[in-house]
């Protein structure tokens, strides 16, 4: 599984598109690939423990950024399957990222806290979103 030292060994500005999935990487991880991510255009954060303290690096660090996803992670218990949610992801970051990320075309928030005051600094900020996924 990947984990915060891989994800630091890795972190370099000439990386365009990252997904990194797993419950070992937390915001220690994904602050330092975002303080090297002036380049990138596409980052998948699913199933991380990402929260406003790092989306909100992400969102200043990486002002280029076409297609976000920072959307809870699907689990199958038995055979129901639920979408865990990421309490720790709200308006506070998702505002940072709409004023920063204004060329983002792409942006999954399933599963986190966000409410109409960050979706609606989404609509204002960001013109050129084609998909939103709540």
């Amino acid at each position: 599984q990947v984990g915060d030292r891989t994800v630091r060994a890795l972190a370099r500005p000439t990386l365009r598109h990252v997904r990194v999935c797993g419950w070992g990487v937390t915001d220690g991880g994904v602050a330092v690939l975002a303080q090297h991510g002036a380049g990138l255009q596409h980052l998948d954060l699913s199933g991380t423990q990402v929260t406003d303290a790092s989306l909100s690096v992400v969102a200043t660090k990486c002002p280029n950024l076409h297609h976000l996803v920072v959307g809870g992670r699907l689990v199958t218990v038995g055979v129901t399957e639920t979408v865990v949610t990421l309490r720790n992801v709200s308006d506070v970051s998702v505002s940072l990222v709409a004023r920063h990320c204004a060329d983002l075309q792409h942006l999954d928030l399933s599963g986190t806290q966000v409410t109409d005051v960050g979706l609606s600094l989404v609509a204002h900020c960001c013109r050129r979103l084609r998909v939103l996924l709540l």
